[in-house]
C-alpha cells in the first residue's frame, strides 16, 4: 500500500502530465496575443495552486481547475463568464483550505492576477475577473482570510495583495472592501511575530492612508484653509450614508471611522501596557494623529469628517484621554493639541473641544487620583493653548461666555491655582515617621515631581499673562488705527453666511479689533452666564431659593412652564436637588413639577419605561410625603397618554408607587430580603377600581424592574454619587499607585458615561451655536478680569514663600506681577492694579521678621506715588501704611516715644487756630537719653515691642529706614488744600483707615490721628460744603469709632475734636433739604449709642448742650441727629442721663418749638423715647402732658409749625386738616401715635393717662378732621392699638405660650376694654367723618366678640351692642349691610360645633384640627354612624336635615364660613359654678371648656341683640337684612336643638368632669325659636314694607305654627314629669303662648283663612295640663272663634285685634260704620289708594271696615281723608 506521500506526488505528476499539452494547445490556438497571454497566466497559476492542493479535501478545487484547463485549451468553449465562477471556485477552495501553503499559493495566484490587470485593473476590461463589486469584495475577503494561518511569510503574501488591490489605478479597492483590507493589515501589525513583518505593515498602512487621503485631497481640491474664513455645511440626515459623495470621499470616510473604531476599544482584564489592545490603541491613535495634522483643510471643510470628528473621533479622546495607560492618555492629547491649534477645526468642534478639555485635561491638572506624570502632560497642553493667543482668546469668548457650555478658562485657572495650593500643603511631613528605604526615594522622587509641578503650573499661568499682555499691547501702544479697515463695520462685522446648514448650524462671527463697545457683548454675555451659575449654585443647595433668583436674574418669567423647560435645558442641576424642589409642596414648585411632567409624552410608553424616562433627570426625595405627590402626578399624565391602560389614574398611582417600593428592595444591597414576585402581585391586587390587574402584565413589569434598576441617566449630575467619590477618595491613600489607579478608573468610568450619553444626545438632537473669531483686544480685560483675584494669592504667595535660591519661582512670580499690573493699567482697571500692588506691599506681613527688603519695597512704592502724583489714589492706603510704618522704625531707631498716644495734652488741636497744622510735640528729656542708644539696643527694644503681638524689626530694617528721608513721608500730607477733591478724599480716607488700625494696637498712637487734624485745619475753609460731604463720607465713620474707643484720651480727644468741628461748620447756613449737619454730627449720635463709658456719654450730652445753646439758629438737619442722641439717652439705665437728656429736651422745646419749623417734628420722638424711659415715671408722665395738651393745642392753633393750620376745603364748612396737606399728616400722626404706642406703657399709671389723652384729642379735635386724616388715623394709629389682643382669640395654646400672653390678657381686661368702648365712642361721635372705617371698625369689634376668650367675648358683645344701638339712627343701607354681615359671621363663628365632637377630643391636650369648611351640625352618632368617626356633612345636607328649611331670598345676605363653639346650658353668672367643685384637669381641657362656654353666652347675647336692634330699628332695616339675621338665629336654634336630643354626648360630656350637671342649651334653643318667630311675624304683619315679605313668610310661619303646637300637644299629651319630655314640654312653653298670642292678634279675615287648620290644635291645647297654655287657648277660643262664628260672647265687646309689629311701631285702628250706601263708596275710594305706606283696610264679617293706620301715616290726615270721602259714616278710634 503507498504512503500518502507517495499518492500525492503520484497525483501531482499525473497533473503535470496533463497540463503540458494544455499549455502547447493554448499556444497553437489562433487567438489574440492578449487573449493568449491571458490564457497562458490562468493555465500557469492554476497549475501552481493545483499542484499542492492534493488529496481528496480538494476534490472540488482539482475538479475546478480540471474545467477551467478544458475550457481554456478550447477555443470553442471559451467563455470569460464561466472562467470567472471557475477562478473564483479555485480561490474560494484553496483560502478555505487551511493549508498554509495552499492559502500563500492562492494570495499569490491573485497577485499575479493583479499585477496582469485581471484584478482591479482597467487594461484588460474584457478579461477582468473582478468585474463586479461582489466579487472584488470576495478577493479581498479570501486575501484577508489567510490572517487565520498566523504565518508570518502568509502576512507578507497578504500585504502586497491588499496593498495592490488598493494602489489599483481608477476601481480599486473600495468601501467595506477597503476597510476590510485595512483592518487586515492593521492586524498584520498587531499580530505579527517578526519586526520585519510589522515593519511591512506599517509601511502599509501609512502608503494605504497615503493614498485614500491623498485621492481624496485630489477629489475635493481644498485650498489651504484661511483661519478667517472657514466654511462647513452639514446636511440634513444621517452623514454616515451620503449618497452624493464619491467613493473616495466615502473610502477615507470609512478608514477615518475604522481607525476610531479601533482606538475605542475597551481594556480588559488582561489589558496592559504592552498588550495588543493597547498597542493597537496607540497605533490607531498615531494614525489618526497623522491624518489630522496632514488633512485638516480637508477634514474641517467636509461635512462627512466633520461628522466624524465629532462622532468618531471626539469620543475616542475622550475615552483615550482616560485610559490607565499614561502612553494611551498621552497620545489621545497630542490629538488635541493639534485640534485646539487647528483654526479651520476649533469653529466645527465646539462642543467637543469643550467637553475633552473639561473631562480631560482640566481634571486632570489637580485631581489627587491623576499622577504628576499625567498631570504635567495636561499642563502642556495648556500650556500650548496658551501660548496659541487666537486660540486662547477663541477659548475664553466660546465657552467663558456661552452659558450653554463649560467656562474652560475660567476652571483651568482655578485648577492651576489649585495645584500650587495643592502642592503646597501636600509639602508638609508628619514628623517622627518611620519609612523604609524604598519608601524614602519614593517620597524623594514624588517631591521631586511635585516641584516640578509647581514650577510647570506657575509657567502655565505665566504664559497666559503674558498672551493676554501680547494681545492688548496694541491698545496700549495706541496701535488701533482702524482707517485700513476698509469698509469694514467699525463696530464690527459679522459674517451671515450660515455655514452649518438644516439641523445644525454654526454661525461664525467675527467683530473689530480695537473699539471697546464691542466687547460689552461678551461681558454681559459672560455675566448672565455668571448669574445663571449663580443660581445652579444655589439651586444645588436650596432649591426653592435657587428658582427665586433664576425667575429674578435670568428668566425674567414666573410661569412654571418656563421654569420647567429651563430646568430641564440647564447643565449643571443636581439631580437630587431637582427632586427635593419637584416634592415640596409650594403651590408654586408643585405647578412647575405638574409641567415638567406634562412635558414628557407617554403614549405607547411601557408602564415602567415611563418611569424610567420620567425619572431620569432627578432623583426621588427620600420623603414618602414627597414621593407621594411626584408619582401622584406621573400617573395623571401617564393615564392621559394612554387613556385605556388603567381604569382610573388612582390605579396608575397605586401601581406607580408599587413600582417604585419594588425597585429600591431588589437593588438596595441593605435589603436582604427581597420581595418576590407573588408577593408583589399580591399587594397589587384590587387596585384597578376594585379588580386585579392582568397577572401576566404584572410578572413582566416585575420582571423588568428586577432585571434593570430604574435610576438617574448616565449625564444626571448627583450629588449623592459624587459625595460617595470623594469619599471614597478620602479615605484612599493616593499616594500608593494601586489605589490611586483604583480610584482614577472609578472617576473615569463616571465621567465618561455621562460624555457617551451626551455625545449621543448631541449626535441625535443636534443644535444651532455660534463661535466667535478672536480679533478684539477688549477681550483681554474681560480675561483678566475672571482670573486676576487666584492668580494674584498664589503669586503672592509663592512669592513670599520662596527663598533665595529659588530663582526660577521668584522670576516667573515677579514676571506674573509685571504682566498682571500692564493689563491693569493698560484697560484702566484701577481696583485690580491696586490689588497687585497691595499685594507686593502685604509680602512683608507674611514675615514677621521686617527685613531690609521689605524697606526697600515701602520706599518704593512710596516713591512711585510721589511722582505718579493722584493717578494711583486707591493706592493711598498702602502708601499710609508704609509711611506710618517707616516712621514707626524710625521712631524705634531714634528712640522717640511721642508716637505713641499716651498723653491727650500733646495732642488736642488749638481751638481758636486756623487752617495749617499742629506743631510737632518735644521730645522728653527720656526720649532724647533714649534716641543715644545704639543701633543695636534699638533693634532689640523694636524686637520687644513687637513681640507683645506686632513685628519684629530687624537692625537691618532700622538701618534701611536711616537712609530714608523724612521729607519722603511729609510730602504726601503737605499742601493738601491744593489737592482735587478725589485725591483729598481718597488721602482722608486711607488715614481713617489706617488711624483705626492704629488705635487698636496694645499701645495706640497717634501717626495717622495727627495728620488727619492737620489736614482738616488746612482745608476747614478752602473747601465748599459739596466737597467736604465727600470728605466726611471718609472721616465720619473713623471718628465714630474714635469716639467710642474704648481708650478714654482716644475718646476724649476725638470728642472735643468733633464738636470744635461741628461748631465751625455750623457757622454756614444750611439750605433746606440737606442733610450736611445731620451727616456731620452723626457720630456723635452712633458713638453715644455704642459708646459703655459714663465719661464718653456726659461729654457727648455736654457737647449737644453748648451746641444747641450757642448755635440753636444755624442748626437745620442737625436737629435729628441732636435728638437721636437724646432718644438714646432715655433708654439708658442712668437716671442721671435719662435727667440731664430730658433737661435739654424740655429746653429745646420751650425755647425753640414755634420758633423753628425743624424742632416739631422731631422732638416728638424725643418726648416718646421719654415716655417709654426705664427709670422714671415722673419725666414720663411730664411726657404724656407735653403730648396729650400741649402739642394738639399747638398744632390745633397754628403755633407747632408754620406750614400746619386748618385749610378750608371744597364741601366742607368749617377748617379742617386734611390728609392731602403733608404738613397736617407729618404734625398729628407723631403725636397720636406717641399716644397709642404708650397705652401699652411699661408704667401702668402711664398707660390710663396714655389712652384718654389718645382719645381726648380724637374726640376734640376729630370732628376737624378729613375722611382721609381719618383712615390714616385708624390704620396707623388705632389698629395696632388692638394687634396683640389677636392672639388671645386664636385657637388652642400651651401652658408656655398662655403665660407669654398673660399680660396681654391683663391688658385686654382692663385697658383694652376702655379703648374698644372708647374707640367705639369717638367713631359714632364723628360717624359722618368716619363713616368710610365702620367696617374696619367692625372687624376689630367682632374679634373680640368672636374669639376664644370669654371675658373679651363679653366686652366684645358689650361694644357690639352699643355701636348697633347707639349707632343705628346714623346708619345708611351699606352700614347696615355691614353691621349684619358681620353680625352674620359672629353667629357662625360662635356656634359651638366642637360640642358634637367625643369629649376625649374636645377636652384633651391636643385637640386635632377641624375642617372648618366641610363641619356642619350633625355628628356622625346622630346619623347612625359609629361615633369614633364623626364625619360631617356637606352644607346642603345639613339644609335638608333642619325642622324647616331655611328662607332662602334672591339677593340676601349670605355668609359662608363656618365656625365652632362649645356648649354651655348655664347663664354666665351660673355657669362660672361649673369649674368650682371640678377635680383639677388638664390645662387645654380647661381652656377648651372655657372657649366653649364662652361662645354659647354669647350666641345667646347676639339672639338678644338681633331682636333688640330689628325691634328698635325696624323700619329702617330691608326685609334682606332682616331675613338674613332670622337665618342665623334660626341656624342657631337648630343647633341648640340637635344638641339638647343628644341625650347621651351630654351624657358623656358631663362626664368629664368640666360641669357640674348634664349640660344643655335650652335656654339658647328657646330664645333661638322666639326670637325667629317674633321677627317672622313682624314681618308677616307689615304687608307695606316689602310686599313679598309676607309671601315669602307666610307658609314657613304657618308651617312653624303647626309643627310647634302639635309637637307641644304629643308632648302634653304623655303627660311627662320629669327627664327629656318634661325639659323639652317646658322649653315649648313660651314658644306656645307666643303663638297663641299671635293667633289673637291675627286680623280677622287670615284668621279666618287660618281657623280650619289649626281647629282641632286649639282644642287640644284646651285639654293641656299645663296651665298657662290651657288659659291661653280657651281665651283664644272663646274670643276669636265666637266671633268668628258670630256668637259674641255676652257682656263682652267685639274683638279688635291688636297690633303685631313691633313696639317702637304706634299702630292705630280705626272703626267705620254706617248705612250701606255710605260705607260702600267708602270702601270704594279706600281700595283705590291701597299703596299709601302705613295703611291697611279690613271689611269684617259683619259688616264693619277697619282701618289700621301705622308706620309714616299721619292719623290726622287719614281722619280728614276719610271724611271727606263720604257722608253717613262713622269713624271711631278703636
Amino acid at each position: 500500500m503507498l504512503s500518502m506521500e507517495q499518492e500525492a506526488d503520484t497525483e501531482f505528476q499525473a497533473v503535470e502530465d496533463e497540463i503540458a499539452p494544455i499549455i502547447e494547445g493554448v499556444e497553437n490556438l489562433d487567438i489574440s496575443p492578449a487573449e493568449k497571454e491571458f490564457r497562458d497566466v490562468l493555465i500557469r497559476c492554476v497549475n501552481k495552486v493545483a499542484g499542492i492542493s492534493l488529496g481528496k479535501r480538494f476534490k472540488d478545487l482539482q475538479l475546478a481547475a480540471k474545467d477551467l484547463r478544458d475550457v481554456l485549451r478550447d477555443k470553442q468553449r471559451f467563455d470569460i463568464e464561466v472562467i470567472r465562477n471557475l477562478v473564483l471556485i479555485i480561490l474560494r477552495e484553496g483560502c478555505n483550505s487551511g493549508k498554509p501553503s495552499t492559502i500563500e499559493q492562492c494570495i499569490d495566484f491573485i497577485n499575479r492576477l493583479i499585477e496582469h490587470g485581471y484584478i482591479g485593473g482597467s487594461s484588460a476590461p474584457n478579461y477582468r475577473i473582478d468585474n463586479s463589486l461582489e466579487r472584488t469584495t470576495e478577493i479581498v475577503n479570501l486575501v484577508c482570510s489567510g490572517m487565520k494561518t498566523q504565518e508570518d511569510s502568509v502576512y507578507l503574501r497578504v500585504l502586497q495583495a491588499l496593498l495592490s488591490l488598493v494602489k489599483t489605478s481608477d476601481s480599486g479597492v473600495h468601501g467595506n472592501a477597503m476597510l476590510t483590507s485595512i483592518r487586515t493589515v492593521y492586524s498584520v501589525y498587531i499580530n505579527a511575530q517578526m519586526e520585519s513583518v510589522r515593519t511591512s505593515a506599517r509601511a502599509s498602512l501609512d502608503q494605504v492612508m497615503e493614498v485614500v487621503f491623498g485621492n481624496l485631497e485630489k477629489d475635493l481640491a481644498v485650498p489651504e484653509p484661511n483661519p478667517e474664513e472657514v466654511s462647513v455645511s452639514v446636511k440634513q440626515g444621517d452623514q454616515e450614508n451620503a449618497e452624493n459623495d464619491s467613493f473616495f470621499v466615502k473610502d477615507a470616510y470609512l478608514l477615518f471611522r475604522a481607525l476610531s473604531r479601533l482606538a475605542s476599544t475597551e481594556d480588559d482584564a488582561s489589558s496592559s501596557s504592552s498588550s495588543n489592545n493597547t498597542k493597537s490603541k496607540l497605533l490607531a491613535l498615531d494614525l489618526l494623529l497623522q491624518i489630522v495634522k496632514r488633512y485638516r483643510a480637508v477634514l474641517g471643510g467636509n461635512d462627512r469628517f466633520v461628522h466624524a470628528l465629532r462622532h468618531h473621533l471626539a469620543p475616542v479622546l475622550v475615552h483615550n484621554g482616560m485610559s490607565i495607560y499614561m502612553s494611551v492618555s498621552s497620545a489621545a492629547l497630542s490629538i488635541v493639541d493639534v485640534l485646539i491649534a487647528e483654526p479651520s477645526l476649533r469653529p466645527v468642534l465646539k462642543y467637543e473641544i469643550g467637553t475633552i478639555l473639561d473631562t480631560v485635561v482640566i481634571r486632570y491638572i489637580n485631581s489627587p487620583s491623576v499622577s504628576v506624570p499625567r498631570k504635567r502632560r495636561s499642563l502642556e497642553t495648556v500650556r500650548k493653548l496658551f501660548a496659541s493667543q487666537k486660540a486662547f482668546v477663541e477659548l475664553f469668548v466660546n465657552y467663558d461666555c456661552d452659558y450653554h457650555e463649560q467656562s474652560i478658562y475660567e476652571s483651568t485657572m482655578k485648577q492651576l491655582c489649585s495645584v500650587l495650593d495643592t502642592s503646597q500643603k501636600s509639602d508638609v511631613r508628619t514628623p517622627g515617621s518611620t519609612e523604609s528605604d524604598e519608601q524614602k526615594e519614593a517620597a524623594a522622587a514624588a517631591a521631586t515631581g511635585n516641584v516640578l509641578l509647581i514650577l510647570e503650573t506657575l509657567d502655565t499661568i505665566a504664559t497666559a499673562m503674558k498672551s493676554m499682555r501680547e494681545w492688548s499691547e496694541p491698545l496700549e501702544s495706541n496701535d488701533g488705527d482702524s482707517s485700513d479697515k476698509g469698509a469694514e463695520s467699525r463696530y464690527g462685522s459679522v459674517d451671515s453666511r450660515d455655514v452649518m446648514k438644516s439641523s445644525e448650524k454654526l454661525h461664525i462671527k467675527t467683530f473689530d479689533k480695537g473699539d471697546e463697545r464691542e466687547a460689552e457683548h461678551f461681558e454681559s454675555a459672560q455675566e448672565r452666564k455668571r448669574q445663571v451659575g449663580e443660581a445652579v449654585a444655589l439651586f444645588n443647595k436650596k432649591p426653592t431659593k435657587g428658582v427665586q433668583l433664576l425667575i429674578s436674574r435670568v428668566l425674567m418669567n414666573d410661569e412654571p412652564e418656563m421654569v420647567a423647560k429651563f430646568l430641564t435645558s440647564l447643565t449643571g442641576l443636581d439631580a437630587t436637588a431637582i427632586g427635593e424642589y419637584f416634592g415640596e409642596g409650594d403651590p408654586f414648585a408643585v405647578s412647575v413639577m405638574a409641567a415638567y411632567t406634562d412635558l414628557h409624552d407617554f403614549s405607547g410608553v411601557l408602564f415602567d419605561d415611563g418611569i424610567r424616562q420620567y425619572l431620569s433627570k432627578f432623583r426621588l426625595p427620600g420623603e414618602a410625603q414627597k414621593i407621594d405627590r411626584i408619582m401622584e402626578k406621573y400617573a395623571s399624565r401617564y393615564c392621559e397618554c394612554n387613556p385605556m391602560t388603567f381604569a382610573s389614574a388612582d390605579t396608575a398611582y397605586v401601581l406607580a408607587y408599587s413600582v417604585i417600593m419594588l425597585n429600591t428592595d431588589a437593588h438596595n444591597p441593605q435589603v436582604k430580603n427581597k420581595m418576590s414576585k407573588e408577593a408583589f402581585i399580591r399587594n397589587n391586587r384590587g387596585i384597578n377600581d376594585g379588580e386585579d390587574l392582568e397577572t401576566a402584565m404584572l410578572e413582566e413589569l416585575y420582571d423588568r424592574i428586577v432585571g434593570n434598576e430604574i435610576k438617574l441617566s448616565g449625564t444626571a449630575k448627583d450629588k449623592k454619587s459624587d459625595e460617595a467619590l470623594q469619599a471614597a477618595l478620602e479615605k484612599s491613600d493616593v499616594k500608593l499607585s494601586s489605589e490611586r489607579t483604583k480610584l482614577f478608573k472609578a472617576e473615569s468610568e463616571l465621567l465618561l458615561q455621562r460624555t457617551k450619553v451626551e455625545f449621543q444626545k448631541r449626535k441625535v438632537s443636534p443644535q444651532s451655536y455660534d463661535y466667535y473669531r478672536a480679533r478684539n483686544i477688549h477681550l483681554a480685560r474681560l480675561m483678566f478680569n475672571v482670573s486676576w483675584e487666584p492668580v494674584l494669592a498664589v503669586a503672592s504667595r509663592h512669592l513670599s514663600d520662596a527663598q533665595a535660591s529659588d530663582g526660577k519661582q521668584i522670576n516667573t512670580c515677579i514676571q506674573i506681577f509685571q504682566d498682571s499690573i500692564t493689563i491693569a493699567v493698560t484697560f484702566g482697571m484701577d481696583t485690580e492694579c491696586l490689588r497687585f500692588v497691595e499685594e507686593l506691599m502685604d509680602v512683608q506681613k507674611r514675615d514677621v521678621r521686617v527685613s531690609a527688603k521689605h524697606v526697600q519695597c515701602m520706599k518704593t512704592v512710596v516713591n512711585v506715588i510721589t511722582y505718579e502724583g493722584e493717578s494711583l489714589q486707591e493706592l493711598y492706603v498702602s502708601i499710609v501704611k508704609s509711611a506710618s510704618m517707616i516712621e514707626l522704625i524710625r521712631a524705634l531707631g531714634t528712640g522717640d516715644k511721642s508716637c505713641f498716644l499716651r498723653d491727650s495734652k500733646a495732642i488736642l488741636p488749638n481751638r481758636n487756630g486756623e487752617n495749617g497744622s499742629s506743631s510737632e510735640p518735644s521730645s522728653t528729656p527720656s526720649n532724647a537719653s533714649e534716641s543715644e542708644g545704639t543701633a543695636q539696643q534699638t533693634a532689640q527694644e523694636g524686637t520687644s515691642r513687637a513681640n507683645s503681638g506686632k513685628k519684629v524689626i530687624s537692625v537691618k530694617a532700622v538701618e534701611a529706614v536711616a537712609e530714608v528721608p523724612p521729607a519722603l513721608t511729609k510730602r504726601l500730607f503737605e499742601n493738601t488744600s491744593g489737592r482735587s477733591l478725589a485725591g483729598l478724599v481718597c488721602l482722608c480716607g486711607a488715614l481713617a483707615d489706617v488711624a483705626i488700625e492704629e488705635m487698636q494696637e496694645d499701645e495706640p498712637r497717634s501717626f495717622s490721628l495727627q495728620k488727619i487734624v492737620d489736614i482738616t485745619n488746612q482745608n476747614m475753609y478752602s473747601r465748599t460744603r459739596y466737597q467736604w460731604t465727600k470728605i466726611w463720607e471718609k472721616l465720619g465713620k473713623f471718628f465714630e469709632n474714635a469716639i467710642g474707643h474704648k481708650n478714654r484720651i482716644v475718646s476724649l480727644y476725638a470728642c472735643e475734636v468733633l464738636a470744635n468741628l461741628a461748631s465751625k461748620f455750623l457757622e454756614q447756613d444750611e439750605l433746606s433739604n440737606y442733610t450736611f449737619q445731620k451727616s456731620f454730627m452723626s457720630p456723635f449720635e452712633k458713638a453715644f449709642a455704642s459708646s459703655t463709658m459714663s465719661d464718653t456719654r456726659v461729654q457727648i450730652l455736654n457737647c449737644m448742650q453748648r451746641l444747641v445753646q450757642s448755635d440753636s439758629a444755624n442748626i437745620k438737619s442737625g436737629w435729628k441727629s441732636v435728638f437721636h442722641v437724646l432718644s438714646d439717652c432715655a433708654e439708658t439705665q442712668s437716671e442721671e442721663l435719662v435727667g440731664m437728656g430730658f433737661g435739654i429736651l424740655e429746653k429745646v422745646f420751650e425755647t425753640c418749638v414755634g420758633v423753628l419749623d425743624d424742632v416739631f417734628i422731631v422732638s416728638i420722638g424725643g418726648i416718646v423715647s421719654y415716655i417709654n424711659n426705664p427709670t422714671d415715671t415722673d419725666i414720663a408722665r411730664r411726657g404724656v402732658q407735653l403730648l396729650s395738651e400741649v402739642c394738639p393745642r399747638m398744632i390745633a392753633e397754628g403755633k407747632a409749625m408754620s406750614s400746619v393750620y386748618p385749610v378750608t376745603v371744597e364741601d366742607e364748612d368749617q377748617p379742617v386738616f386734611t390728609d392731602a396737606n403733608e404738613a397736617h399728616n407729618s404734625a398729628w400722626f407723631p403725636v397720636l401715635l406717641g399716644l397709642s404706642v404708650n397705652v401699652k406703657s411699661i408704667w401702668p399709671e402711664i398707660v390710663s393717662e396714655a389712652l384718654q389723652g389718645l382719645f381726648s384729642i380724637l374726640e376734640e379735635y376729630g370732628g376737624s378732621f378729613t375722611p382721609g386724616l381719618w383712615t390714616l388715623i385708624f390704620r396707623g394709629v388705632l389698629t395696632p392699638i388692638f394687634d396683640d389682643v389677636k392672639l388671645l382669640t386664636q385657637g388652642s395654646r400651651d401652658v408656655r405660650e398662655e403665660r407669654q400672653l398673660e399680660p396681654v390678657a391683663r391688658w385686654a381686661a382692663g385697658t383694652g376694654k376702655e379703648a374698644l368702648m372708647s374707640l367705639c365712642k369717638v367713631v359714632l361721635k364723628h360717624f359722618s367723618r368716619t363713616r368710610h372705617i365702620f367696617k374696619d371698625c367692625l372687624s376689630i369689634i367682632f374679634s373680640w366678640a368672636t374669639g376664644e376668650s370669654e371675658s373679651l367675648n363679653k366686652d366684645g358683645m358689650e361694644a357690639v351692642r352699643l355701636v348697633a344701638m347707639e349707632g343705628g339712627k346714623l346708619f345708611k343701607a351699606q352700614e347696615w349691610d355691614e353691621l349684619v354681615q358681620s353680625l352674620s359671621l359672629a353667629f357662625n363663628e360662635t356656634i359651638p360645633y366642637d360640642l358634637l365632637r367625643p369629649p376625649a377630643e374636645l377636652f384633651s391636650a391636643k385637640t386635632p384640627p377641624i375642617d372648618l369648611e366641610s363641619l356642619t351640625t350633625a355628628p356622625a352618632a346622630l346619623a347612625g354612624e359609629r361615633p369614633d368617626a364623626p364625619e360631617v356633612q356637606p352644607a346642603e345636607e345639613q339644609a335638608r336635615e333642619v325642622i324647616v328649611p331655611p328662607i332662602q331670598i334672591d339677593g340676601g345676605l349670605e355668609t359662608d364660613s363656618e365656625t365652632f363653639d362649645d356648649p354651655g346650658e348655664q347663664e354666665p353668672q351660673e355657669s362660672t359654678s361649673m369649674e368650682k367643685d371640678v377635680p383639677p384637669k388638664s390645662v387645654a381641657g380647661k381652656q377648651a371648656f372655657r372657649v366653649v362656654r364662652g361662645k354659647c353666652v354669647a350666641q345667646l347675647d347676639l339672639i338678644s341683640l338681633v331682636q333688640d336692634m330689628v325691634d328698635e330699628f325696624y323700619m329702617k332695616l330691608t326685609t334682606q337684612q332682616i331675613l338674613a339675621l332670622v337665618e342665623q338665629i334660626w341656624k342657631s336654634y337648630e343647633f341648640a336643638h340637635k344638641f339638647n336630643a343628644s341625650v347621651e354626648q351630654r351624657f358623656a360630656l358631663w362626664r368629664t368632669g368640666f360641669m357640674n350637671q348634664v349640660p344643655n342649651l335650652i335656654k339658647q334653643e328657646t330664645n333661638g325659636m322666639l326670637a325667629s318667630l317674633r321677627i317672622l311675624m313682624w314681618l308677616y304683619a307689615d304687608s307695606y314694607k316689602d310686599p313679598k315679605a309676607k309671601e315669602l313668610v307666610s307658609v314657613r310661619l304657618t308651617s312653624l305654627f303647626e309643627e310647634r303646637l302639635g309637637a307641644f300637644v304629643e308632648l302634653s299629651s304623655t303627660s311627662p314629669s320629669e327627664g327629656e319630655d318634661h325639659r323639652e314640654l317646658l322649653a315649648l312653653t313660651p314658644v306656645v303662648l307666643f303663638i297663641l298670642s299671635c293667633f289673637e292678634r291675627l286680623p280677622e279675615a287670615e284668621f279666618a283663612s287660618l281657623c280650619e287648620r289649626f281647629y282641632n290644635i286649639f282644642f287640644d291645647l284646651m285639654d293641656t295640663d299645663v296651665r298657662e297654655v290651657r288659659a291661653a287657648a280657651v281665651n283664644l277660643v272663646r274670643i276669636r272663634l265666637s266671633v268668628l262664628h258670630g256668637y259674641p260672647t255676652e257682656g263682652k265687646q267685639s274683638y279688635i285685634p291688636r297690633s303685631l309689629l313691633p313696639k317702637t311701631i304706634k299702630e292705630d285702628v280705626l272703626g267705620i260704620s254706617g248705612d250701606g250706601g255710605g260705607l260702600q263708596l267708602l270702601n270704594e275710594k279706600l281700595a283705590v289708594i291701597p299703596g299709601i305706606y302705613g295703611l291697611r283696610t279690613e271689611k269684617l264679617s259683619t259688616g264693619e271696615t277697619r282701618v289700621y293706620v301705622y308706620g309714616e301715616a299721619k292719623l290726622e290726615v287719614i281722619l280728614s281723608t276719610i271724611a271727606t270721602m263720604s257722608e253717613g259714616v262713622s269713624v271711631t278710634i278703636l
